[in-house]
């Protein structure tokens, strides 16, 4: 397979640098060379010289390659530099994996994510060592979706409708007010004691309230708009949630800040 096109080559190798290569990793030219066999096909044909300008091509468009020169003067080539250290890699999937908003499935999938953002030598070591009882897991998959249209409903400030509900002593997710449409003014997302709240205001009654997201059900938002208030969410954060536990995710005020 020698169709390979110029792009794909270099993207290819860019590739093979970043997933496996890090500080402690290297590759020569030949096992580089190897690498594209096993992806183009053991027919691809490739000069070392060509591996080189592609390297120094990568480096010309601000791809962080390294090199060093060992046993019978072999240059050996890395990529080092990560967006993110290897601690706040394992800080991130500590922080998926005791999170019980999200789905057991879920997690899985974000952990393998983030394990992309790491070589795979590196990523072998992110191993999460945390677990949380999957009774308490969050069964509502659309939680993420969720947290989406709340953004969109804060930031085009338009009403939110949704039916909200929770679990019986059988363990049986039950709608509230036989599955009433809730129609409020959000004014906040709040993250407090591993669970996502909706901070907003009811208009019939003229009261803040808070919903735990993953305990809505068929959340839209309106084409209603509203209009901002002064209203602080910080300051009632304070004398609402523990505030030792509580961080603000976004409200009407953090999005034009």
């Amino acid at each position: 397979m020698n169709n390979v096109s110029n792009t794909g080559r270099i993207m290819k190798i860019r590739e093979i640098l970043f997933n496996h290569t890090d500080e402690n990793h290297e590759l020569s030219i030949l096992e580089i060379i190897d690498h594209l066999k096993i992806h183009f096909g053991s027919d691809y044909k490739v000069s070392k010289n060509t591996v080189r300008s592609t390297i120094q091509e990568l480096r010309e468009c601000g791809f962080s390659i390294e090199e060093s020169v060992k046993d019978n003067n072999t240059v050996f080539y890395s990529h080092q530099y990560r967006k993110f250290e290897t601690h706040e890699l394992r800080m991130l999937i500590d922080a998926v994996s005791s999170a019980r908003f999200i789905t057991s499935d879920e997690s899985k999938q974000l952990i393998e994510k983030i394990k992309t953002l790491s070589s795979k030598h590196l990523a072998k070591k992110l191993h999460h060592q945390i677990s949380v009882d999957p009774a308490i897991r969050a069964q509502n998959k659309e939680v993420r979706y969720h947290i989406d249209k709340i953004h969109t409903s804060i930031i085009e400030q338009k009403m939110l409708h949704f039916q909200y509900g929770n679990f019986n002593i059988k363990k049986e997710f039950v709608l509230r007010h036989h599955g009433k449409l809730y129609t409020v003014i959000p004014l906040g997302l709040v993250w407090n004691h591993d669970y996502y709240y909706l901070v907003a205001k009811n208009p019939q009654e003229n009261k803040i309230k808070h919903y735990r997201v993953d305990r809505m059900k068929n959340v839209s938002v309106s084409e209603e708009r509203f209009i901002g208030t002064d209203f602080s969410i910080s300051d009632h954060m304070k004398q609402t949630f523990n505030i030792t536990s509580v961080a603000l995710i976004f409200s009407y005020h953090s999005k034009s800040s």
